[in-house]
């Protein structure tokens, strides 16, 4: 990493901004304003970025997805144990001096 941020000063300063709380958006700009603009206008970049964009939509629709399964997955283990937990006749507090043996 000390050889990308010696070769790549800017982006160690990028990084500087954001530990700061600086902005992301405001952090490119601040520093590769010039480089962002001419990629911005570029039809080229355009494209790479459409991509990159559709790319993220997806991953975070596919994160959503899965946060949605775990808390569904987790409501019914949930449910299960207080089932088998009832079934057993245990209390918390004997559940947990069970589990620790």
């Amino acid at each position: 990493m000390t050889s990308m941020f010696n070769s790549h000063p800017q982006a160690a300063a990028m990084m500087v901004d954001w530990m700061d709380g600086g902005d992301p958006v405001v952090t490119l700009v601040k520093r590769f304003g010039p480089e962002l603009q001419e990629a911005l206008q570029d039809p080229e970049k355009q494209e790479q970025l459409a991509v990159a964009q559709k790319e993220y939509l997806e991953r975070v629709t596919k994160e959503k997805e899965l946060e949605e399964q775990y808390q569904e997955n987790l409501s019914a283990s949930l449910t299960e144990l207080d089932k088998v937990q009832e079934e057993l006749g245990l209390t918390d507090e004997k559940k947990r001096m069970e589990s620790l043996s």
